[in-house]
Protein backbone atom coordinates (compact mmCIF):
# COMPACT_ATOMS: atom_id res chain seq x y z
CA UNK A 1 0.00 0.00 0.00
CA UNK A 2 1.48 3.44 -1.00
CA UNK A 3 1.87 5.84 2.13
CA UNK A 4 -0.39 9.02 1.83
CA UNK A 5 2.06 11.13 3.61
CA UNK A 6 5.47 12.08 3.31
CA UNK A 7 7.22 12.89 6.60
CA UNK A 8 10.56 14.28 8.07
CA UNK A 9 11.93 14.57 11.27
CA UNK A 10 14.83 16.45 12.95
CA UNK A 11 16.03 16.45 16.39
CA UNK A 12 19.16 18.61 18.71
CA UNK A 13 20.70 18.84 21.56
CA UNK A 14 20.99 22.05 21.99
CA UNK A 15 23.87 24.58 23.84
CA UNK A 16 22.61 23.89 27.31
CA UNK A 17 21.96 20.70 27.94
CA UNK A 18 24.38 17.74 28.05
CA UNK A 19 22.32 14.85 26.60
CA UNK A 20 19.25 14.77 24.23
CA UNK A 21 16.42 13.57 26.30
CA UNK A 22 13.93 14.19 23.36
CA UNK A 23 12.83 10.97 21.56
CA UNK A 24 10.78 10.43 18.19
CA UNK A 25 9.71 8.43 15.60
CA UNK A 26 8.34 8.73 12.13
CA UNK A 27 6.87 6.41 9.81
CA UNK A 28 5.07 7.14 6.98
CA UNK A 29 4.46 3.26 5.66
CA UNK A 30 2.64 2.59 8.77
CA UNK A 31 1.47 6.24 9.46
CA UNK A 32 2.85 6.75 13.21
CA UNK A 33 4.63 9.66 14.17
CA UNK A 34 5.87 10.50 17.99
CA UNK A 35 7.44 12.83 19.77
CA UNK A 36 8.48 12.44 23.43
CA UNK A 37 10.25 14.84 25.90
CA UNK A 38 11.86 13.27 28.59
CA UNK A 39 10.91 15.49 31.88
CA UNK A 40 13.37 18.35 32.58
CA UNK A 41 15.26 18.36 35.99
CA UNK A 42 14.02 14.60 36.31
CA UNK A 43 16.41 11.71 36.34
CA UNK A 44 16.51 9.40 33.27
CA UNK A 45 14.16 11.72 30.88
CA UNK A 46 16.41 10.21 28.15
CA UNK A 47 15.31 6.62 28.79
CA UNK A 48 12.05 7.41 29.69
CA UNK A 49 10.82 8.71 26.11
CA UNK A 50 12.99 6.59 24.60
CA UNK A 51 10.79 3.31 26.42
CA UNK A 52 7.99 5.74 25.92
CA UNK A 53 8.05 5.53 22.17
CA UNK A 54 9.45 2.13 21.57
CA UNK A 55 6.06 0.83 23.51
CA UNK A 56 4.25 3.13 20.66
CA UNK A 57 6.00 1.49 18.23
CA UNK A 58 5.65 -1.92 19.20
CA UNK A 59 1.66 -1.51 20.00
CA UNK A 60 1.10 -0.25 15.91
CA UNK A 61 3.19 -2.98 14.85
CA UNK A 62 0.68 -5.56 16.35
CA UNK A 63 -1.73 -3.76 13.87
CA UNK A 64 -5.41 -1.98 14.38
CA UNK A 65 -7.96 -4.50 15.10
CA UNK A 66 -11.33 -4.61 12.27
CA UNK A 67 -13.97 -2.33 13.99
CA UNK A 68 -11.46 -0.11 16.46
CA UNK A 69 -11.36 3.29 15.28
CA UNK A 70 -7.74 5.43 15.02
CA UNK A 71 -8.97 7.69 17.53
CA UNK A 72 -9.61 4.82 20.08
CA UNK A 73 -5.77 3.41 18.31
CA UNK A 74 -3.79 6.19 19.16
CA UNK A 75 -5.02 6.59 22.63
CA UNK A 76 -4.78 2.81 23.55
CA UNK A 77 -1.03 3.44 21.84
CA UNK A 78 -0.44 6.39 24.47
CA UNK A 79 -1.19 4.49 27.17
CA UNK A 80 0.54 1.21 26.11
CA UNK A 81 3.65 3.80 26.38
CA UNK A 82 2.75 4.64 29.90
CA UNK A 83 2.14 1.53 31.06
CA UNK A 84 6.10 0.40 29.83
CA UNK A 85 7.41 3.59 31.85
CA UNK A 86 5.87 3.03 35.11
CA UNK A 87 6.76 -0.46 35.01
CA UNK A 88 10.10 0.79 34.25
CA UNK A 89 9.75 2.99 37.41
CA UNK A 90 8.43 -0.14 39.65
CA UNK A 91 11.12 -2.08 38.57
CA UNK A 92 13.44 0.77 40.39
CA UNK A 93 11.80 2.13 43.34
CA UNK A 94 14.83 3.18 45.14
CA UNK A 95 15.23 5.52 42.01
CA UNK A 96 13.17 8.82 41.28
CA UNK A 97 10.41 7.95 39.02
CA UNK A 98 11.33 9.09 35.24
CA UNK A 99 8.65 10.62 33.18
CA UNK A 100 8.25 12.07 29.94
CA UNK A 101 5.65 13.73 27.54
CA UNK A 102 4.18 11.94 24.38
CA UNK A 103 2.65 13.41 21.45
CA UNK A 104 1.62 11.08 18.57
CA UNK A 105 -0.42 10.97 15.21
CA UNK A 106 -1.92 7.73 13.54
CA UNK A 107 -2.26 8.25 9.88
CA UNK A 108 -4.70 5.82 7.71
CA UNK A 109 -5.55 7.15 3.85
CA UNK A 110 -6.94 10.74 4.32
CA UNK A 111 -7.71 9.99 7.91
CA UNK A 112 -5.56 10.87 11.19
CA UNK A 113 -5.85 10.98 14.74
CA UNK A 114 -3.83 12.49 17.61
CA UNK A 115 -3.16 11.56 21.49
CA UNK A 116 -0.89 13.73 23.85
CA UNK A 117 -0.06 13.46 27.16
CA UNK A 118 2.48 16.85 28.49
CA UNK A 119 3.23 19.79 26.58
CA UNK A 120 4.55 18.56 23.58
CA UNK A 121 2.36 19.78 20.77
CA UNK A 122 0.96 18.91 17.52
CA UNK A 123 -0.86 21.15 15.07
CA UNK A 124 -2.70 20.97 11.57
CA UNK A 125 -2.13 23.17 8.97
CA UNK A 126 -4.46 23.64 5.99
CA UNK A 127 -4.00 24.83 2.97
CA UNK A 128 -7.35 24.01 1.01
CA UNK A 129 -9.24 26.36 -0.90
CA UNK A 130 -6.18 28.76 -1.02
CA UNK A 131 -6.47 29.60 2.41
CA UNK A 132 -3.80 29.09 4.97
CA UNK A 133 -5.16 27.90 8.78
CA UNK A 134 -2.60 26.90 11.17
CA UNK A 135 -4.55 25.15 14.44
CA UNK A 136 -3.32 23.69 17.41
CA UNK A 137 -4.82 20.35 17.76
CA UNK A 138 -2.92 19.25 21.30
CA UNK A 139 -4.06 20.81 24.69
CA UNK A 140 -0.81 21.44 27.14
CA UNK A 141 -1.44 19.67 30.44
CA UNK A 142 0.02 22.68 32.47
CA UNK A 143 -0.51 24.68 35.46
CA UNK A 144 -0.57 27.62 33.03
CA UNK A 145 -3.74 25.85 31.02
CA UNK A 146 -5.79 24.81 34.29
CA UNK A 147 -5.60 28.89 35.20
CA UNK A 148 -5.98 30.00 31.95
CA UNK A 149 -9.30 27.98 32.23
CA UNK A 150 -10.21 29.59 35.65
CA UNK A 151 -10.09 33.13 33.91
CA UNK A 152 -6.85 34.44 34.99
CA UNK A 153 -5.60 36.78 32.49
CA UNK A 154 -2.65 35.13 30.36
CA UNK A 155 -0.36 38.17 32.04
CA UNK A 156 -0.49 36.68 35.31
CA UNK A 157 0.45 33.48 34.06
CA UNK A 158 4.46 32.71 35.22
CA UNK A 159 6.76 31.39 32.80
CA UNK A 160 6.88 28.35 35.65
CA UNK A 161 3.24 28.02 35.34
CA UNK A 162 3.78 27.12 31.87
CA UNK A 163 6.26 24.77 31.98
CA UNK A 164 5.18 22.74 34.91
CA UNK A 165 3.48 19.46 33.87
CA UNK A 166 -0.19 18.28 35.40
CA UNK A 167 0.22 14.83 34.08
CA UNK A 168 3.09 13.05 32.61
CA UNK A 169 3.72 9.59 30.92
CA UNK A 170 5.00 7.28 33.84
CA UNK A 171 4.49 8.91 37.11
CA UNK A 172 1.08 8.07 37.98
CA UNK A 173 -2.14 6.99 35.88
CA UNK A 174 -2.83 10.21 33.82
CA UNK A 175 -6.10 11.66 33.35
CA UNK A 176 -6.44 10.01 30.37
CA UNK A 177 -4.77 11.28 26.69
CA UNK A 178 -6.08 14.22 24.89
CA UNK A 179 -7.87 12.73 21.41
CA UNK A 180 -8.42 14.67 18.61
CA UNK A 181 -8.93 13.33 14.75
CA UNK A 182 -9.96 14.85 11.24
CA UNK A 183 -9.37 14.74 7.59
CA UNK A 184 -6.34 16.19 5.76
CA UNK A 185 -6.64 16.69 1.94
CA UNK A 186 -3.31 17.15 -0.32
CA UNK A 187 -0.66 19.79 1.08
CA UNK A 188 -2.06 19.45 4.06
CA UNK A 189 0.37 19.07 7.19
CA UNK A 190 0.41 17.95 11.07
CA UNK A 191 3.44 19.33 12.70
CA UNK A 192 4.70 17.73 16.12
CA UNK A 193 7.23 19.18 18.16
CA UNK A 194 8.61 19.37 21.73
CA UNK A 195 8.48 22.58 23.91
CA UNK A 196 12.35 23.78 22.97
CA UNK A 197 10.76 24.57 19.81
CA UNK A 198 7.56 26.46 20.96
CA UNK A 199 8.64 27.89 24.18
CA UNK A 200 11.52 29.94 22.85
CA UNK A 201 9.38 31.23 19.04
CA UNK A 202 7.30 34.09 18.52
CA UNK A 203 3.74 32.61 17.87
CA UNK A 204 4.02 34.46 14.38
CA UNK A 205 7.44 33.82 13.69
CA UNK A 206 6.45 30.06 14.26
CA UNK A 207 3.40 30.25 12.27
CA UNK A 208 5.04 32.00 9.28
CA UNK A 209 7.54 28.77 9.60
CA UNK A 210 4.93 26.58 8.83
CA UNK A 211 2.97 28.67 5.94
CA UNK A 212 5.85 28.78 4.31
CA UNK A 213 7.64 25.12 3.99
CA UNK A 214 4.92 22.57 5.61
CA UNK A 215 5.14 21.87 1.32
CA UNK A 216 8.34 20.51 1.83
CA UNK A 217 8.96 19.03 4.70
CA UNK A 218 12.73 18.39 4.88
CA UNK A 219 13.17 22.27 4.83
CA UNK A 220 10.42 23.03 7.37
CA UNK A 221 11.68 21.23 10.47
CA UNK A 222 15.66 22.28 9.35
CA UNK A 223 14.23 25.77 9.66
CA UNK A 224 12.36 25.12 13.12
CA UNK A 225 15.78 23.16 14.70
CA UNK A 226 17.77 26.10 13.23
CA UNK A 227 15.64 29.39 14.70
CA UNK A 228 15.10 27.31 17.92
CA UNK A 229 18.92 27.02 18.13
CA UNK A 230 19.02 30.57 16.90
CA UNK A 231 16.57 32.33 19.83
CA UNK A 232 19.65 30.10 21.84
CA UNK A 233 19.41 26.75 21.99
CA UNK A 234 18.41 26.26 25.83
CA UNK A 235 16.39 23.13 25.51
CA UNK A 236 16.47 20.01 23.53
CA UNK A 237 14.22 20.31 20.46
CA UNK A 238 12.77 18.44 18.16
CA UNK A 239 9.81 18.59 14.96
CA UNK A 240 8.16 16.03 12.92
CA UNK A 241 6.54 17.65 9.98
CA UNK A 242 4.18 15.33 7.80
CA UNK A 243 2.62 15.75 4.66
CA UNK A 244 -0.45 14.51 3.26
CA UNK A 245 0.10 13.93 -0.56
Amino acid sequence: MTASTLSSAATDVGFSREKNEDAFYANDEIGLFVVADGIGGAPRGEIASALAVSAMVDFAAMGRPAGVGLDVFVRDAVMAAHQRVFAANAESPDSLAMGTTVCAVVVSGRHFAFAGVGDSRCYLYYCSGGRKLLKQISRDDTVATVLLDKGLPASLVRRSDRSTLTQAIGLRVPAGPHVASGLMEPGDALVLCTDGITDYMPDDAFRELIFSYAGDPDVLVREMIRRALASGGYDNCTCICVLAK
